[in-house]
């Protein structure tokens, strides 16, 4: 049995990093299962830009390590 969220609001760990309303939001390479903003100018923007390991936009700005409120978009 697995439950399986593709689409909409969900609680997801972010990776050290405070996520902001309305941010880009990555699958982190660093912290398994975790998730990190997509700052520009770095090695992650790069990878948005190609479509690469995006999973949503941050919907509420969230704590370092935690967990973050991320409208999920992996359809």
């Amino acid at each position: 049995y697995i439950w399986l969220q593709t689409k909409g609001p969900a609680s997801v760990f972010t990776g050290g990093t405070v996520i902001v309303s309305g941010e880009v939001v990555l699958a982190s390479t660093a912290t398994a299962g975790a998730v990190v903003p997509a700052l520009a100018g770095t090695a992650a923007y790069a990878s948005v830009k190609a479509g690469l390991n995006f999973i949503g936009f941050g919907m509420a700005s969230a704590f370092a390590v935690g967990y973050a409120m991320v409208d999920l978009c992996l359809d």
